[in-house]
Formats: C-alpha cells, structure tokens, sequence
C-alpha cells in the first residue's frame, strides 16, 4: 500500500472529505484505484464487533455479523460436544473444553496476530532498511485478508468427526482426514450451507453498500485525488463495482476453501461454485494431499503444511493467512495449549496473550508480491541488536507443547481408552466389510472403506453420542465374534475399565527393518486381525487384546519464520545481512548465532518426542490378572501371551525374554546374542522390566492366516 492509498484509506475510515489537491491521474487508473480503496471500505464495515462471547482463557472475545451467522449454524453449534481431548477428562476430571470455546479462541489470536503485524510494518520495514538494497518488503494486512483470516480461524475444526484425534489420528480409520476430505467440504459447505450463507451474506452486503453507503466515500477519495466529484464519474464507479460484486464474493469463498485445505497440508486442484435452486454450493472439488520434505535421517525439513500455504500464492491467494491460522506457531496451536494447560489443571493463566510478549513481534514480510508474503517473528530490534526474549519466549511455547504431549496426549491411561474405541469402532466396520463379500486388492483396507461410508452419519454427532450410535447397531452386526467384541469393548467404556499394558517398545529404538514390519499394523484391519487372531491362541474372550501405535509428534513451532539481520563488525561496512530462516535452521545456520545451547535444546527435544513413539500391546484386567496374579496358571498363560504377541507383532523369537524364577524383580535381561543372528539395538519394557532385545530373528507367520485381508477365519 503506498503512500496516497494510505492517507486514502485513513480519509476512509474516518469519514472525511478531504480537500488536499494532487496531480489529476488519468481516468482509467483513477477508476481503479478508487475502486479498490472502496472495497477496503466495504470490508472494513465486517470487522465491526455485533456481540461478545465471553470464554475461559481469553474472556471476552468480539465477533462481527458473519462470525455471528457461522456460528449460529447447526454445524458449528456440534463442536459443543466435541472435546477438545476426547478421553482425557477421565484423566484429568476438569478437562471437558470442547472444540467450540477452542474455534473461538482461535479467532481472538489470529486477531491479536493480525492487528501487531499491522503495527509492526513500520518497525519490519526499518529492519529491512539495515541492508541495502533491502532484500524483502514488508506488509501492512488489508481488511479483507483480516476478515478472512478471522473466518478461517474460526471455522477451522469444523470438519472434525467425533473422537477425531482417535479415530483418524491414531486409529487411522480414515484414509484422509478433516479438510483434506473432498466429501466431508462438500458437506460442510454444501449439506450444512457454509457456502450458500457466506454467499449470500456478502452479495447482499455489497450490493447494499454499493446502492447505499458510497456516495460520501467516493467524493472524499475522488478530492484526495485532485479530482472534483462528477455524477457521471460515481455512475460508472458503482456500474464498475456492481459488475465485481459476484467475483468479489466467489473469490473470497474459493479462497477460505483452498486456506483450510492448505493448513491440513493439501492442495486445491479444481474448485468451482454453483447456483442450484437459488442455493450456492460446490460444484466440483478436487483435493491432493501433500508430503512433507525430509531428510536421510527423517527430520523434517519442511511440513507438508507448509508446502501447501506456499503454493496458495501461486493462485493469487494470501500464504501469510495461512501462517496465522494454522502452521507453526499459530492461532491454532498458541490456544490449544494454553486452554489445554488451564483446563487439565497444569497452569492457572487466565489471559495469557496479554502474557505472551512475542506475539508483539509477529510481521509479514515478502520478497515481491503482497500474495507471496509470510508470517515472521522479528528477532531483532531496529537497530539490529537481537531480541533474546522472543528466542526464550519460542523455547517456552516449545516445552510447554511438549509437555501436555507428555504428560495429556500420551498419557498411558488415555492411550488404552483410545484404543477401546478405535477397536470397538473397528469390529463394526470389519462386521460391515464382511457383510459385503466384496473382492479388495492386496493393499485396499476394508475398515477404511466401510468407515468412509459412515462419514456423513458421523459430521451430525458428537462424542457421546458415537457411542451411543455404536451400541445401536450392535444388534444389526452378523459375525457374532465382531459382535461380542464390539459389545466387550462398549461395556468397558462406559465403566471406565482401563486395560493394562503389558508390552511397551519404544519404535524410534528398534531396528529400520523390523519397525517397517511393526508399522504395517497402523493399518486397522491388519492390526484388528492380529488382535482377534492372539485372542484365539490364547483363548482369551473377544476385546481382550489391543494393539496401539502412537502417532509420531515431532513438533513444528520450531519450524517458524525468523527475521533476522546480522550487523558485521568492521567499519567500513554498515550494511546489514538479512535473512529469513526457520528458527531451527538460523541457530545453527546464521552468523554468528550457532547457539551450540539452543541447538542442544532442540536436538533434545526431538529425541525426547521420539521417545513418544511406541506400540503399546494392552490387555483387559481379567487377562491381566489371570497371566500375572495367578500363582498356578499365571506363569503359562503369561508365557502364552507374550509368546503371542512376539511372534506375530515383532516376529521375534520370544523363548528368552521371560525372566528366570532365580532373577530378582526388576531385572534387566540380556538375551544370548549366541542364539540369534544379527544384532539390534533396541529395548521393550514388559510389566515394569527394561528387556534389551540385543538379537532378534525373523521367524514368519505359519499360521495360513492373511492379516491383511478382511477375513480372519
């Protein structure tokens, strides 16, 4: 925005008519600026408060006339009974927050975002102004990027099913998740009428504004031209702005649609609106889902998020919204911890953005094109002297998300209720799979097909009432072995009856070749079968055995955009060297940072998120006590299990890893690295002992089973 638009858009904003005279541009060019510096009026009149919504953790939240009738709508009304934690309240009792206090929190920080990069744009462009020429620009943010990023932060979660962490996160129930789900847009937008309402809103709006509200605005910006107001002149500027109208809103629809794809890490192929019977919808919709860039070591270089809201410039789109809904230190992820932290009891804040000084930092800055810019944390001061506080702010927000995946999102307790679900929810799918004798490839998975059938029924409920939906379809389920199960793992829910682990390995820890083997179980019909296949070696009741595979959590706040400029020390050379980096990148990187302290804290915390990566193998209490209460029948049946669960999860010859009566409690045990062949360096905790499993052997399956396919008999 240069400097007339400015002093355009303050004349706006105010009502004023000013008289200042400039030079007379030609017509064309006059017509087009007006134009646009119009429509910054129109969009600001969004922005105006309509009620306040008062929440825990952020208090009073302001939302305008649209955010009001989104709101209002009976989808996002269903995320009040969407925890934002799922099971976790049985863990910590207070922690029933659900995804609709979380959408609205998330809006009063991306607001909060929004209005510092505003005010730091002064600040950003004398930064830059150290290097000569400068090498990036920095942005001041237009009201309608503001609205829309308001409206993207708000409508975030709406595409979450119930349980959605455990269903599509950990269960992997579902081959794409939230937005990345052309079916589950097209509901939102279509059956729920996000599309049509938003439409509506903004063509009705603009065509007020248009017939009503302009006339002032456009004799003030015409004067702060030169150029003396002409009816015909306002004629053709309304004639031009009616004609913009049904582009204006389709526009602004397409892209909130391709941001909220964006920030699940997916790219928008094909997408176009449709009137139908006097209703707006989408009308084809094509959704292709992004891999993040890693290196020969797995870290993450760049996230699949991150790819996608860099490509949404290519469009013409804004990547910096992106950035401030949904990517690395973002409005999504600063409200989710701090509400997650207050309500499990962890912090006692009330207001934390007021606390929080370094989104007091935040900037937007690009090389060319107001598209093209990116959200960035300002590392330094004006005169280029390195602002400490924001790095330790940063490592703060990082050990703070760290700590809720420690102590909350992988809570043992938490992780075996999951699993109660993902398998419960499982024998219904697989029971459905059955039922339709259909032919399925090597690689098609049956509970996955099933379960994407059972999408539209799930986007109408909510937690309770999953179960609630499961149960009644318990009688409807042909294979009475699914069945049972089903029925075994409802009644345990429902009572609280918390499986016991009784195998703990840690995946980073274990041999590449040997994890690829595990991980083939993070397919739920695979890992359903082998839990009901153990359960018939051991003859135990159906539901007695759950297999889990942690999501790997690597963490991203790391990865966030950094401004900094690096002053050198000889004299004759005042400019500066201006770089834009990944936090993590420009600690080791950039001159002269490497922060040998800071870099060990990072490469810490990345093995410590690593060491969250495991496969858990639980067992109902009656399993458990019977294998290791029992003091005539424990020791065989425990020999049984273990034996199980070895042989056909780890393909480990599990002759050696029960202690011998001789060894005291808590032992580790060494395994004879005489009877295997090649070594491993890897270590399972099984019921309280470390067992290193030095040497393992690849035995093979020779039972006739597929555990692949949907039939396990």
């Amino acid at each position: 925005m240069n400097g007339t638009q400015k002093r355009l858009t303050d004349a706006l904003s105010k009502g004023e008519n000013t008289t200042k005279s400039e030079p007379l541009m030609e017509l064309p060019v006059s017509i087009k600026t007006v134009i646009e510096n119009v429509w910054d009026g129109f969009w600001r009149t969004l922005l105006a408060r309509h009620k306040t919504i008062r929440i825990t953790v952020h208090l009073d939240v302001d939302v305008s006339r649209l955010e009001t009738q989104i709101i209002d709508t009976k989808a996002f009304q269903r995320l009040h009974r969407i925890r934002q934690l799922g099971f976790v309240y049985l863990v910590y009792p207070s922690a029933k927050h659900s995804r609709f206090e979380h959408s609205i929190g998330a809006l009063k920080v991306a607001d909060a975002i929004v209005k510092w990069c505003n005010k730091n744009k002064d600040v950003a462009e004398r930064i830059l102004n150290l290097a000569q020429p400068p090498p990036y620009r920095a942005f001041e943010i237009g009201p309608r990027e503001h609205v829309l990023t308001r409206l993207a932060a708000l409508m975030h979660d709406l595409a979450h099913i119930p349980h959605g962490h455990e269903l599509e996160k950990e269960g992997r129930l579902f081959t794409k998740t939230q937005w990345l789900d052309e079916d589950r847009v097209k509901h939102i937008f279509n059956e729920e009428r996000l599309c049509d309402i938003i439409m509506r809103f903004l063509l009705n709006e603009m065509e007020r504004f248009v017939n009503n509200t302009i006339h002032q605005l456009i004799h003030g910006i015409l004067r702060c031209y030169g150029a003396m107001p002409r009816r015909e002149l306002e004629e053709q500027i309304k004639e031009r702005m009616k004609s913009e109208i049904p582009n204006q809103a389709e526009r602004f629809v397409k892209e909130l649609v391709n941001i909220l794809v964006a920030i699940e890490g997916g790219r928008v192929e094909k997408l176009s609106l449709k009137r139908v019977n006097n209703t707006w919808r989408i009308d084809e919709l094509k959704i292709t889902p992004l891999k993040p860039d890693e290196d020969a070591d797995g870290n993450v270089i760049k996230t699949a998020e991150d790819k996608a809201i860099e490509e949404l410039a290519n469009k013409g789109y804004h990547s910096f919204i992106g950035d401030i809904v949904g990517n690395t230190i973002c409005a999504d992820l600063i409200d989710y911890v701090y509400r997650d932290l207050y309500h499990c009891g962890i912090s006692a804040k009330e207001a934390p953005l007021e606390a929080l000084r370094f989104l007091r930092f935040f900037a937007v800055v690009g090389e060319r094109d107001y598209a093209g810019a990116r959200l960035v944390l300002l590392l330094v001061n004006e005169r280029g002297r390195l602002r400490e506080d924001n790095i330790r702010a940063v490592f703060q927000l990082l050990d703070d998300r760290y700590f809720l995946a420690e102590r909350v999102y992988y809570h043992r307790v938490k992780l075996a209720l999951s699993s109660l679900l993902i398998s419960a929810f499982s024998a219904y799918c697989h029971d459905r799979a059955r039922q339709k004798q259909q032919r399925r490839e090597q690689q098609t998975d049956g509970i996955q097909e099933v379960a994407k059938e059972l999408l539209t029924d799930l986007l109408k409920i909510g937690d309770d009432e999953l179960l609630d939906y499961l149960r009644s379809r318990i009688n409807d389920m042909k294979d009475p072995y699914d069945r049972e199960t089903a029925e075994n793992l409802l009644n345990a829910l429902e009572r609280r009856v918390i499986y016991r682990p009784i195998l703990m390995i840690n995946l980073v820890q274990l041999e590449k070749g040997l994890r690829e083997e595990v991980l083939k179980y993070e397919k739920p019909t695979p890992r359903y079968n082998l839990e009901r296949f153990i359960e018939h070696v051991i003859k135990a009741p159906p539901g007695s055995v759950l297999i889990y595979i942690s999501k790997r959590d690597r963490g991203k706040a790391a990865l966030v955009k950094c401004l900094y400029a690096y002053i050198p020390s000889q004299r004759s050379s005042r400019t500066a060297q201006i770089v834009m980096l990944p936090l993590k990148t420009l600690l080791k990187e950039a001159p002269p940072f490497k922060d040998v302290h800071a870099i060990g804290r990072f490469d810490a915390l990345r093995r410590d998120y690593d060491l969250l990566w495991r496969v858990y193998v639980f067992v109902s209490r009656d399993l458990y006590e019977e294998s290791y209460k029992d003091p005539i029948l424990g020791s065989r049946k425990k020999r049984e299990l273990l034996e199980a669960v070895c042989k056909h999860l780890l393909d480990v010859n599990a002759n050696h890893l029960l202690p011998s009566p001789q060894e005291p409690p808590g032992s580790v045990i060494n395994l004879d690295p005489a009877t295997f062949g090649h070594p491993v360096n890897a270590h399972a905790r099984l019921h309280g002992k470390v067992i290193r499993l030095h040497e393992l052997i690849t035995l093979g399956c020779p039972d006739k089973w597929d555990l692949a396919s949907t039939d396990y008999k």
